[in-house]
């Protein structure tokens, strides 16, 4: 008996019957062919990726959170010099003093003190110039406020790193400027706080300071 494409054994069996086996040599190549396609296969697999709820190791996470470089470049502290002249910029939230609305602040400060700002039982603030713009969340009623000739009454210090001045200082307003309201500057490391009265000038600026930052 001939089977087309295979080599065959054939073997007479009681009953008539036939029984085709595969040669050896066939039966070693498919056995090959299966091989090379399986590991084919192995290598085509691709590795599932980590899972998303695989928690994170907390050894990367401390690095990260101990990388003070991760936070943005350092600047030098300016209130840990012996400069007489301090500035920086102004940029805060004030919160509503009629309606749902709150105000965006953003400008400029400048101080000149008398000597340096730490190391000293009574430094005192010689001039303080500073200029508030404000606009609505809503991006409406663009204005801006000057506050100037800042009297001081007395100082405070909490440490080396917090300085209170308290005083009084002159704000303009539409009407026109308002002198002598009453307020405080406080400096907390290379922060600020400019504390209005809320009471003298109908609530404008909020219960809470405007705040800003002391710059190289």
């Amino acid at each position: 008996m001939k089977v087309p494409g295979v080599l065959a054994l054939v073997f007479a069996i009681a009953g008539g019957l036939v029984l085709i086996i595969p040669s050896s040599s066939n039966f070693k190549v498919a056995l090959a062919q299966e091989e090379q396609q399986q590991q084919s296969n192995s290598n085509n697999t691709v590795s599932s990726p980590p899972s998303m709820t695989e928690a994170v190791p907390e050894s990367s996470l401390n690095s990260v959170t101990n990388n003070q470089t991760a936070i943005g470049e350092p600047l030098p502290s300016p209130t840990q010099t012996n400069a007489t002249m301090l500035s920086g910029e102004i940029g805060s939230i004030q919160a509503a003093h009629q309606g749902p609305f709150s105000w965006s602040t953003a400008g400029e400060w400048i101080m000149q003190l008398d000597g340096p700002l730490t190391g000293r039982l009574d430094p005192r603030i010689e001039s303080f110039n500073a200029t508030v713009h404000m606009v609505r969340l809503d991006g409406n009623i663009l204005h801006e406020h000057e506050i100037y000739n800042f009297n001081q009454s007395s100082v405070t210090h909490l440490g080396d790193a917090s300085t209170t001045f308290n005083g009084t200082m002159t704000l303009t307003l539409r009407e026109g400027p308002v002198e002598d309201v009453p307020g405080y500057i406080h400096i907390l490391g290379d922060s600020i706080a400019i504390w209005i009265d809320p009471r003298v000038v109908e609530n404008h600026f909020g219960p809470t300071p405007i705040h800003g930052v002391v710059l190289p």
